[in-house]
């Protein structure tokens, strides 16, 4: 993985809960990433994560706000932030219609497709994806990004 990598929902959701690939993802975060995208977004998908499985008695409610909470602090200090912008409102439209994916899943492809490319002007090296999604990958790949899906590493013992 590159120093750089653009997480979506699915991939931060690792971040906060146990799930397949949970461990991986939070070593090479701690370890080897040195700068986290996402876009603005995706926080929505998180908190409502977490918020769903506090409704179906899977998380206490002291616990799901602890990670609400953090969700909130990691957006703001831990992320650069992809803004929703009338570019890529449009962007994202096209990514979906050419992928054919869920809207969510456009935003968040074409996010990271504008930031890979911005990098890429000024010289920096190509980000990772990484998504828990195997289509939303598929659709990365077809982009011209470098993908990593948390749900391939197996988990450390």
């Amino acid at each position: 993985m590159t120093p750089a990598v653009f997480l979506d929902s699915s991939a931060i959701v690792k971040l906060s809960l146990d799930e397949p690939g949970s461990e991986w993802l939070r070593r090479e975060v701690r370890d080897r990433v040195t700068l986290l995208f996402a876009v603005r977004v995706a926080s929505v998908e998180v908190v409502s994560a977490i918020a769903r499985r506090r409704k179906a008695t899977q998380l206490p409610p002291e616990t799901a706000s602890a990670l609400i909470d953090q969700v909130w602090v990691e957006f703001e200090e831990r992320f650069s932030v992809v803004e929703i912008s009338p570019f890529l409102v449009t962007f994202a439209m096209n990514i979906a219609d050419i992928h054919g994916l869920r809207a969510y899943d456009a935003i968040q492809l074409a996010a990271a497709v504008d930031a890979n490319d911005q990098r890429q002007f000024f010289g920096l090296s190509p980000l990772t994806f990484v998504s828990s999604d195997r289509e939303l990958n598929d659709a990365a790949r077809r982009e011209g990004l470098f993908v990593d899906d948390p749900n391939e590493h197996p988990t450390l013992t």
